[in-house]
């Protein structure tokens, strides 16, 4: 009977505190997608791709008081089973009310790609049709009942087509807690 108490207890303060931490999360929205670069040249044995590629996140702090800090992130971008590149993100503070852009500059030099992946790709690009994942996976930390709280996220931005991104309609995330 007491173990049933005690389970029933840590279960209902688990429950509080993921919906406490769930409701802090940001909001995340990607409002850039550009290919200024994304090219294939031939070398003797292999299909190489040269690409640039600048994506804009927009994280939003809707809350009223909670500051969020936000560790180093690692993005990863690709498109068409293609790596488009990779960056360390510095880590910032995001007070209350605020909205912050990232900015993700990636470069792909001399990649060596498959003919199909590269073909498809370059062919949706061109037609503004590009489907592009964008993860960003780091730590957020939040001061939660006098503790510094860090919470494993991993930012997802998945199936992102260009041409949503191009009209403006601001594509949504998910953020995921406890992932890495």
């Amino acid at each position: 009977m007491f173990v049933s108490v005690v389970l029933i207890i840590v279960l209902l303060v688990g429950l509080s505190a993921n919906s406490s931490i769930k409701s802090i999360l940001p909001q995340v929205l990607v409002t850039n997608l550009k290919f200024s670069r994304l090219d294939i040249a031939k070398s003797s044995t292999d299909l190489l791709m040269n690409a640039n590629l600048n994506t804009v996140l927009q994280l939003s702090n809707n809350n009223d008081k909670t500051v969020l800090y936000y560790s180093p992130m690692k993005a990863d971008i690709s498109s068409e089973n293609i790596n488009l590149g990779k960056k360390t993100l510095s880590g910032f503070k995001q007070d209350p009310g605020n909205v912050t852009s990232l900015k993700i500059l990636t470069r792909l030099r001399k990649s060596k790609v498959y003919d199909v992946d590269a073909t498809l790709l370059t062919n949706k690009e061109k037609t503004l049709e590009a489907l592009v994942d964008v993860f960003l996976r780091g730590k957020l930390s939040v001061d939660w009942l006098g503790f510094k709280v860090h919470i494993p996220i991993v930012i997802a931005c998945e199936s992102v087509k260009q041409s949503d991104v191009i009209n403006g309609l601001k594509p949504a995330c998910d953020v995921r807690i406890f992932s890495e």
